[in-house]
C-alpha cells in the first residue's frame, strides 16, 4: 500500500498525503489485488455492512499483460522494488531517481500504464510537478479509464497550490469508478478546503461508509458545524460582501461584529491591495459565552481561534466590546491571509494580526475607518528589555523562527511575549516607521510567499537584501522615540489624516489623488527643490502660499 505521502495544503488534521496505489505493495505485482482497502475496514465492525454493498472496481489497472515479455515483467518488479524502498524513506534520493531511470526504460514497454502511473509518483516526491503531469497526462490520453491516475493528476494541482484546479481531476475518477475511496476522500477534503460545505456532505456520507477514521470524522463535525450552524436556541446571522456572522447574542451584535469586520479588512486590503479577492465569504461565529464556545471545539486557553481546516473563525463575547472587537481583527488577519498563503512564517503572521489588532474606529462626518495605533505596552517592555540587556533573538533570527521557537515552548512564557513584541514592533517599524525601502520589504516578502517561496527564500530574496544591521539599529530607535511621544498626536497631524494632501496640494501643487508610498519619492524631491530655490524666504514664502499674513510663534529660528 502507498504511503499517505502528506499533503499538507490538502489537510491540516490529519497530514494525509498523496493517494495510496492499489494493494500492490503487499502483494505480486502481476496478482490481482483486492479492492482497494476492504482490508482496512476490518477493524470496523460497524461500517462493515456498509461496505459489503460498495461495488468492486470496474476493471484493475494494475494487473500486468498477461502476453507481457517476461524480461519486461522481471525489469518491472526490480523497478517496483525500488519504488517501495523510495516509498519508505523520501530522504533517499538516489534511490528514487534509480526508480525514475528503472520505470522511464519500462514506459514503452508497458501497454497498460503502470510504469507512467509509479513515475508520476515519484515526480511527485522528487519534487518535479511538472514531469508528474506530463506524465500522467501522457497515460490518460491513452487509457481515460485508470482513475487512479486522475487522483494524481489532482494531487499534483494541490502541490501546485492550486486547489480549485484539483476538483474536475478527482471528479472524472469518480466518473469512472463513483466509490474509489481515495477519490473520496480527496474530494470531501478539498471541497472543506475551498469552503464548499455544501458540495462536500454527500461525500462525507459516502466516505464514512469506508470507515470512520479521524479525518473523516472530523470533516463530518466540520461539515454539520458551518452548515447547520451551533446548536443554538436561536442564532442571529448578518451577512455582507465578504462576511457571515453567526451569533447566539442579538442581531444587533451579529451587524456590529460584522461592520468592524468589514472595516478592520480594508486595512488588510489597503496593506495588500493587488492581490485577488476569494470567490466565497469568511465563516465567523461569536458566542454569547465562553462557555459555548468550548463546547464547540475551541482551545482552552483561547480568547479567539482561527482554524486553517474549515477556515472559520469563533469567538465569544467578552464583558468589554472592545476586548471582543481585538480577538476579531487579530484572529481576523489570520483567517484573511491564510487565504493567500497556506505556510505562513510565524513572527508574519503573529505580528500582523497584533498589527491589526491595535487598530480603532475613526468617524470624520460621513467617513468611517479603522487607524492604526501603537501598543504602548509591547513598545514598553521592548525599551525596557533593551535598558536591561534582555537575551532577545536578533530580528533576522526572530524571522527564521519556526513556531515551536516563536511559542518558546521549552521555556518559560516571557520568551514568547518578548517575541511577540518583536514580531509585532518589525511590522509596525516597516508600515509606519515612514521609511518607504522597509514598507516595501514587507510587502514584496508576501508576495515572494505568495509566488510559493519557502519562508527563508522569502527572507532571502527581500530583507535579506537590507543592511540588516542598520534596520535594527533604526527598529531599536524607532521604539524608544515611539515610546517618549508624550500625548496622543491629534488627528489632523497624523499620517493619515486628508489635510496633508490638501497642505501639499496648495503649498506644492501637488497633483495626484492620494499620498501612496509609490508618490513619495516624489512629493520628498519637490520639498527639498523649493526650499532650496526659496532659501532663508522659505516661512515667508509658505505663509504667502496659504494665505496668512500674520503667524505667532515660540520658535528659536524661523528657518524651514
Amino acid at each position: 500500500m502507498r504511503s499517505l505521502f502528506p499533503l499538507l495544503l490538502l489537510t491540516a488534521l490529519c497530514g494525509a498525503g498523496a493517494i495510496p496505489a492499489m494493494a500492490l505493495a503487499t502483494s505480486v505485482p502481476d496478482a490481482s489485488p483486492a479492492p482497494p482497502c476492504l482490508a482496512a475496514l476490518d477493524e470496523d465492525d460497524d461500517a462493515a455492512d456498509d461496505a459489503a454493498e460498495i461495488p468492486p472496481p470496474p476493471r484493475d489497472n494494475f494487473a500486468l499483460a498477461e502476453d507481457l515479455d517476461p524480461k519486461v515483467k522481471a525489469d518491472f518488479e526490480k523497478a517496483f522494488a525500488l519504488y517501495e524502498k523510495s516509498e519508505k524513506d523520501f530522504r533517499d534520493a538516489k534511490n528514487r531517481r534509480d526508480a525514475i531511470q528503472a520505470f522511464t526504460r519500462l514506459k514503452k514497454s508497458m501497454p497498460g500504464g503502470q510504469a507512467h502511473f509509479y513515475l508520476g509518483v515519484l515526480y511527485q516526491w522528487e519534487p518535479n510537478y511538472k514531469k508528474a503531469r506530463n506524465v500522467l497526462e501522457e497515460l490518460l490520453a491513452v487509457h481515460p479509464e485508470f482513475y487512479e491516475a486522475h487522483v494524481e493528476l489532482g494531487d499534483v494541482e494541490v502541490w501546485e497550490k492550486d486547489l480549485a484546479a484539483a476538483v474536475p481531476h478527482y471528479q472524472r475518477a469518480l466518473a469512472v469508478y463513483s466509490h474509489f475511496e481515495y477519490g473520496v476522500d480527496r474530494m470531501m477534503t478539498i471541497l472543506v478546503r475551498l469552503g464548499r460545505f455544501e458540495e462536500a456532505k454527500p461525500f462525507v456520507e459516502r466516505a464514512l461508509l469506508r470507515g470512520h477514521d479521524p479525518m473523516r470524522l472530523h470533516c463530518q463535525s466540520v461539515v454539520k458545524f458551518v452548515v447547520d450552524g451551533p446548536e443554538w436556541e436561536k442564532g442571529y446571522t448578518a451577512e455582507s460582501e465578504n462576511y457571515v456572522i453567526m451569533s447566539d447574542v442579538s442581531q444587533e451584535f451579529a451587524a456590529e461584529i460584522l461592520d468592524s469586520a468589514e472595516l478592520i479588512r480594508e486595512l488588510y486590503d489597503n496593506l495588500f491591495p493587488e492581490i485577488e479577492k476569494p470567490d466565497r465569504k469568511y465563516p465567523v461565529f461569536v458566542f454569547k459565552d465562553r462557555q459555548g464556545y468550548l463546547a464547540n471545539g475551541a482551545p482552552e486557553t483561547s480568547k479567539g481561534v482561527y482554524m486553517p481546516f474549515s477556515r472559520r473563525l469563533m469567538l465569544y463575547q467578552n464583558e468589554q466590546m472592545g476586548d471582543t472587537l481585538k480577538t476579531l481583527k487579530h484572529e481576523g488577519f489570520h483567517q484573511y491571509c491564510h487565504e493567500y498563503l497556506d505556510n505562513i512564517p510565524q513572527w508574519f503572521n503573529e505580528g500582523l494580526a497584533d498589527y491589526f489588532s491595535a487598530s480603532e474606529l475613526v468617524v470624520n462626518g460621513k467617513i468611517r475607518g479603522m487607524r492604526i495605533r501603537p501598543v504602548k505596552e509591547r513598545i514598553s517592555y521592548l525599551v525596557r528589555s533593551f535598558e536591561v540587556g534582555a537575551r532577545m533573538p536578533s530580528l533576522p533570527e526572530l524571522m527564521h523562527m519556526t513556531q515551536r521557537e516563536m511559542y518558546d515552548t521549552d521555556n518559560d512564557s516571557k520568551s514568547a511575549y518578548l517575541h511577540y513584541c518583536q514580531a509585532w514592533s518589525i511590522c509596525f517599524f516597516c508600515i509606519d516607521g515612514r521609511k518607504s525601502g522597509y514598507r516595501s520589504a514587507l510587502i514584496n516578502y508576501f508576495k515572494a510567499l505568495r509566488r510559493g517561496k519557502s519562508g527563508d527564500e522569502a527572507y532571502s530574496a527581500t530583507f535579506g537584501q537590507l543592511n540588516m544591521k542598520n534596520f535594527e539599529n533604526e527598529w531599536r530607535s524607532f521604539m524608544q522615540k515611539t515610546l517618549l511621544l508624550p500625548f496622543e498626536i491629534p488627528a489632523r497631524l497624523r499620517p493619515d489624516s486628508a489635510d496633508w494632501l490638501a497642505a501639499y496640494r496648495a503649498v506644492y501643487d501637488y497633483s495626484h489623488e492620494g499620498l501612496s508610498e509609490a508618490r513619495m519619492p516624489e512629493l520628498n524631491g519637490m520639498m527639498e527643490r523649493v526650499a532650496r530655490e526659496q532659501g532663508e524666504k522659505f516661512p515667508e514664502w509658505v505663509l504667502d502660499r496659504v494665505g496668512v499674513e500674520v503667524m505667532l510663534a515660540n520658535r528659536i529660528a524661523m528657518g524651514p
